[in-house]
């Protein structure tokens, strides 16, 4: 079932859309920035075909035409064109953080527009991406591929106090965390020189990442070839190595963890990348270990991820591959640089993003439950890593990484005699204990919706039941106020698909969350916010145009 095929996708070095394949209804082809913020937004946005090449949550750059975009603006959608004479493709280009403060990037080429951080350009050359490369900038690696029209629902939870019931099983597991063994998985992959893609010592240290997997006890490997474009070694072909745990329960429910084994250095020679990522994929290969003989109710898979330094390639193939068939990614954890501490500060950072908030809280519980480290989140969506083409495909996926930079990063100076074992421990306690505890709490109720009765004063919530047998029954949160709900309910019936809110004020908008709950308590992790409000009349429908 969960033996994965082999596909050979060309994935382009540009963020292309191949502008200009497209020709639209009236003839005039603009490529326009889509804010689609609403659930009302997306549904006229399906209604028009969209087709996306790029997405940064609920930021969508598309080809369409004129007429499309008055029909969007009509319809309160916030949209305007970037670019009036589509060229080939457009390059979304932005800093690497800490190295760079908004400095302008030593290219000559027409700026469309901006996101955060990323400017978007024109079609770069080549040698225009190896220059920004050079100076700090990183053009984001994208595909022809079009991007899924998917609504990502902010997750409202204020808090993850009541989401996992303290686990006895978790802190034995927990425990299981060797700092010898983490130096030993560390010290070996410093130990091939450089981890270059497409190159000899790249290649060894996946055969050496893929027995330590046979070495646990895992059967269900793969490794997962895909073509790639290196500005300094050509082209070729690199691989990912995925290592699957079957879940018992909800097997079709998954959770990856991962981390990029590829390396790079500045001056082209010596690339060890003991921290970067020596110390990811040590942690992945840790959790596995510990791992291998715990049944678990969902699936975990442990990856580690090729070509990821330039342009996330590896994991870009990867995420691709789950969406095309179709697999229900729970949660993807990208763990990047976490060996590193220049204080005595045990801080950690956690990437955030809407879709991922619940998610991030709980890992911040796992941190302070079964760790030393402070959990801090930044919000910066635009950072460019291997969590980034999950998030592009809709899936909810955020990055661990240290408090401090190491500043042998990208040098032959990233070395284990520079990293700090005892705070990568901890990390590594804290992803486990994550990666453990979502994959046993009751799958996100991401299928939910609010109907208006029409009396004025209720509401239909409503979901699809899930099929996990410890499913006791669901929650729903409700209140007049976004994230904090002043109501809750227990609707004590696995199979039930829907309960009528009553009480209501007319004309009041309501928000709500239905969260799955099991035997031992735990609910759902994730709480995709809804809303709605009840009224006595229906309203006139809006945004349609004869």
């Amino acid at each position: 079932m969960w033996k994965c095929v082999v596909r050979a996708v060309w994935i382009g070095m540009v963020l292309g859309a191949t502008l200009s394949s497209s020709v639209s209804a009236d003839g005039n082809r603009v490529v326009a920035q889509i804010d689609l913020q609403r659930q009302t937004d997306f549904a006229l946005a399906r209604g028009l075909d969209l087709r996306p090449f790029f997405r940064l949550q609920n930021v969508f750059f598309a080809l369409l035409s004129t007429t499309e975009l008055k029909t969007l603006q009509n319809g309160g959608v916030s949209c305007r064109i970037i670019d009036d004479a589509p060229s080939d493709a457009l390059d979304l280009v932005g800093p690497i953080e800490s190295i760079v403060s908004r400095k302008a990037p030593p290219i000559d080429i027409e700026r469309l527009t901006e996101v955060g951080d990323r400017a978007i350009y024109k079609s770069l050359r080549p040698i225009d991406r190896k220059s920004l490369r050079q100076s700090g900038f990183i053009p984001l690696e994208s595909t022809t591929r079009e991007k899924p029209l998917t609504w990502l629902a902010g997750d409202q939870s204020s808090t993850s106090a009541n989401h996992f019931v303290l686990d006895h099983a978790l802190e034995l597991l927990v425990a299981e965390v060797n700092q010898d063994s983490l130096f030993s998985f560390v010290s070996r992959l410093e130990a091939f020189q450089t981890r270059y893609a497409m190159t000899d010592s790249n290649l060894a240290a996946r055969e050496w990442i893929q027995q330590k997997f046979v070495e646990f006890g895992y059967e269900d490997i793969s490794i997962q070839k895909f073509p790639d474009y290196n500005d300094d070694f050509g082209d070729g072909i690199s691989a990912n190595v995925i290592c699957i745990k079957e879940g018992t329960v909800e097997p079709d429910k998954v959770v990856v963890i991962g981390a990029h084994f590829d390396t790079w250095s500045g001056d082209g020679l010596a690339a060890p990348g003991a921290d970067d990522n020596g110390s990811g994929v040590a942690a992945v290969l840790e959790c596995a270990r510990i791992l291998v003989d715990t049944p678990t109710k969902k699936t975990i898979i442990f990856a580690a991820f090729d070509a990821g330094i330039y342009r996330a390639v590896g994991a870009r193939h990867y995420a691709e591959y789950l969406y095309d068939n179709g697999i229900d990614l729970e949660f993807m954890l990208d763990l990047d640089m976490i060996g590193y501490t220049n204080n005595a500060y045990d801080g950690v950072y956690f990437g955030y993003d809407l879709p991922s908030t619940s998610h991030l809280y709980f890992m911040g519980e796992m941190a302070t439950r079964y760790s030393a480290l402070y959990p801090e989140f930044t919000n910066d969506i635009q950072r460019t890593n291997n969590f980034t083409p999950f998030r592009e495909y809709g899936y909810r996926a955020t990055y661990v990484t240290e408090y401090g930079y190491n500043p042998g990063w990208y040098t032959a100076e990233d070395l284990t005699s520079a990293m700090d074992f005892a705070y990568l421990t901890e990390v590594t306690k804290m992803s486990l204990a994550t990666v453990y505890g979502i994959s046993e709490m009751p799958a996100t109720i991401d299928d939910s919706e609010v109907g208006d009765i029409g009396d004025g004063h209720s509401l239909r919530v409503s979901w699809i039941p899930r099929a996990d047998p410890d499913i006791i029954g669901y929650r729903i949160y409700y209140g007049t106020v976004s994230g904090r709900y002043s109501d809750t309910l227990f609707v004590g019936d696995y199979s039930t698909s829907a309960f009528i809110l009553e009480g209501l004020d007319n004309g009041m908008q309501y928000y709500a969350a239905v969260i799955g709950v099991d035997l031992a308590g735990n609910e759902s992790i994730a709480r995709p916010e809804i809303s709605g409000t009840p009224r006595r009349t229906p309203l006139p429908p809006s945004g349609v145009v004869a």
